[in-house]
């Protein structure tokens, strides 16, 4: 769905887009529409106010998309500050959350903790076995009864799949994370390898830990066993972007971290409470620094 602005010549001079994604908040599942597609020609930009192309896009796509009968309950995104402040002068945006880019010096060369046998054991996830798809809905369903008042967009196998199995321009490495050999998968999660080309591999080589599935009690055991494989794979750094609940669950285990962009809703023309099918109106100070949000679930990583 988008909102696109034309001059009297008919060029493009704003254009508001963006995806639906179910999301989890308070236990009641919801259809939101995730903004991933904001642009301003340069002969837009001389006027951001409610009456600039960008604010006629802007005011268009709430208008239709959020927040009524045939519409989402909400929007959400990640803008950098400045189209923060800019969405914010003109009402349409409330920032919600944070997010931060943390930041892990490893040892590298394959001196893993694992390899003593002191963390959870890893193992591939093959996408061609049938079970995967009804393990990752099971790791879901945890996660999202974990979740209490954590909104969390929907990662549930296919959403998994869809994201992570078959990416045009990215390659991404699944791993299952393992307690006890003999009781199914804690968690899963998802590596990207930014490794320059041209490099080797030794303290040069950078991967993101884009993502994973599980309860937040296991939180720490996906950061060791990701930490683990990319030792393994001889990597001198992980990193990964995460919002305010994940930065506090991982406090205290060596991160190094800096804001990256922000996490901003938009909100309904009737006000700023979200209704909600089957649980009271929700304001957006009750959305505030509750979001389960990583690098995933940003469209441009």
């Amino acid at each position: 769905m988008a909102v696109g602005a034309l001059s009297p010549e008919g060029v493009l001079l704003a254009h508001y887009g963006g995806t639906l994604r179910e999301i989890v908040f308070f236990g009641v599942r919801a259809t939101t529409v995730q903004i991933g597609d904001v642009m301003v020609a340069r002969e837009g930009r001389a006027t951001f106010s409610h009456k600039g192309p960008f604010g006629m896009v802007v005011d268009a796509f709430l208008t239709r998309h959020i927040g009524h009968e045939n519409g989402t309950t909400l929007g959400f995104g990640f803008p950098n500050a400045r189209h923060m402040r800019l969405g914010e002068k003109l009402g349409h945006y409330v920032q919600v959350d944070r997010i931060f880019e943390m930041s892990w010096r490893l040892r590298g060369f394959g001196h893993a903790d694992n390899a003593a046998g002191k963390g959870p054991s890893v193992e591939v996830l093959d996408w061609a076995d049938t079970k995967s798809m009804v393990v990752l809905d099971r790791l879901w369903e945890r996660m999202r009864d974990d979740a209490g008042d954590i909104v969390i967009p929907l990662r549930n196998g296919a959403w998994f799949r869809h994201r992570y199995a078959n990416h045009p321009n990215h390659r991404y490495l699944c791993w299952w994370v393992c307690t006890s050999e003999d009781e199914p998968p804690v968690g899963v999660f998802v590596l990207r390898s930014h490794t320059p080309s041209g490099t080797g591999s030794g303290s040069e080589a950078v991967w993101e830990l884009m993502d994973w599935i599980a309860p937040l009690s296991q939180t720490r055991n996906i950061l060791r066993a990701a930490k683990d494989v990319v030792e393994r794979s001889g990597g001198g750094r992980l990193m990964g972007w995460f919002s305010s609940v994940l930065r506090n669950a991982l406090s205290g285990t060596g991160a190094t971290d800096q804001e990256a962009c922000t996490t901003g809703v938009t909100f309904p023309v009737n006000g700023l409470n979200f209704p909600l099918d089957s649980a009271p109106a929700l304001t957006v100070n009750g959305l505030k620094g509750k979001w389960w949000l990583t690098g995933g679930d940003t469209d441009f990583r």
